[in-house]
């Protein structure tokens, strides 16, 4: 079953049964959620006349909400759920474009290939074990901040640990700001259902991203 609401004051269900008009248009003048002028309901053969198509026709165009809970009346008529409405689908898609480009953000500061997340989970760990024992000049036991002083050329391994918290807190923060426009701008598009609102916010939210 589909339900499209393109067309103006109305709603054109494809079901693949039919379904009793009489008893659906009830419902829907019962509904207290549905408060716009329902004029009527009127079934219609599709163009290959293999399934019953049906119009429900308002006296203006119904609010999101108000398509939501028609939804949920013809889904029980048919006995299966409806598709997804286009507004459903916009804010999925918007919040899926914000989450990628969050991910593309973090790429550009940490290196995310199989199990590095790990590797940076235990270098910081093992400088700040470094680091609370006293910066000791033997490295026995402290293979990270050694491969650290090794490969950057610290003259120590306390400038070794010392580098790998800065990294590590930098870090911290910089993730902390993705996930708070991350998570903000798609709590903004949950909250809209007008396309050119949700549009924008995610475009806004793709704009930050990208600069950071």
């Amino acid at each position: 079953m589909s339900i499209d609401y393109t067309y103006q004051n109305a709603a054109f269900v494809s079901a693949l049964e039919p379904i009793d008009v009489e008893k659906l248009s009830r419902e829907i003048w019962i509904n207290n959620n549905i408060t716009t002028l329902m004029l009527g309901v009127r079934s219609v053969f599709n163009s290959d006349n293999s399934n019953l198509d049906y119009i429900i026709v308002f006296s203006n165009t119904i609010s999101a909400a108000e398509q939501t809970e028609l939804d949920s009346i013809i889904a029980a008529h048919t006995g299966k759920d409806p598709e997804p409405s286009q507004i459903d689908q916009l804010k999925e898609d918007s919040k899926t474009e914000i989450d990628n480009c969050a991910g593309e953000a973090r790429d550009r500061y940490v290196t995310t290939t199989k199990a590095q997340d790990a590797v940076y989970v235990l270098k910081e760990k093992e400088a700040e074990k470094y680091k609370g024992n006293g910066y000791p000049a033997d490295l026995t036991g402290y293979p990270f901040v050694q491969a650290d002083k090794n490969a950057r050329n610290f003259n120590t391994g306390q400038e070794a640990a010392d580098d790998i918290l800065t990294l590590a807190t930098n870090w911290t923060y910089l993730a902390a700001q993705i996930e708070e426009i991350r998570l903000g701008y798609k709590d903004q598009i949950d909250q809209s259902n007008d396309p050119d609102t949700i549009n924008a916010l995610a475009s806004k939210a793709k704009a930050i991203l990208d600069s950071i």
